[in-house]
């Protein structure tokens, strides 16, 4: 039974590195400015969604939005963690090319992405 339980335990670990998943973890990352040099809050995951993650994530949204006529024609790229919608609508829109994530609002509560159209 020992030899058994062992066997399972090893096959499961060797299949972690075979099929590893994401599950990330943020972490403070540098900060990006707004074209009035605002300065914006990033943050860094800690993997990247497999291929595998991915198409599951796609597939879902695909199901999910079918009523509404959303084929996969209408996606623009793939699901990441790397990047978000709001870097995708404010950061990349203003002609930068360096792929962050942003949130909504500070760690501290403050606006983050709201500085976009309230900074000076």
């Amino acid at each position: 039974m020992k030899t058994f339980i062992l066997s399972i335990s090893l096959l499961y670990i060797f299949s972690l590195y075979i099929y590893p998943q994401c599950n990330p973890v943020y972490t403070m990352g540098s900060n990006v400015y707004t074209c009035n040099n605002v300065a914006i809050e990033t943050y860094s995951p800690s993997c990247e969604w497999s291929a595998a993650q991915k198409a599951t994530i796609k597939s879902n949204l695909l199901a999910e939005y079918a009523s509404l006529g959303i084929t996969s024609d209408d996606i623009l790229a793939d699901a990441s963690t790397t990047y978000n919608c709001h870097t995708y609508a404010w950061h990349l829109t203003e002609g930068k090319s360096n792929y962050v994530w942003i949130n909504q609002f500070k760690n501290n509560g403050d606006y983050n992405i709201g500085n976009y159209w309230l900074g000076d």
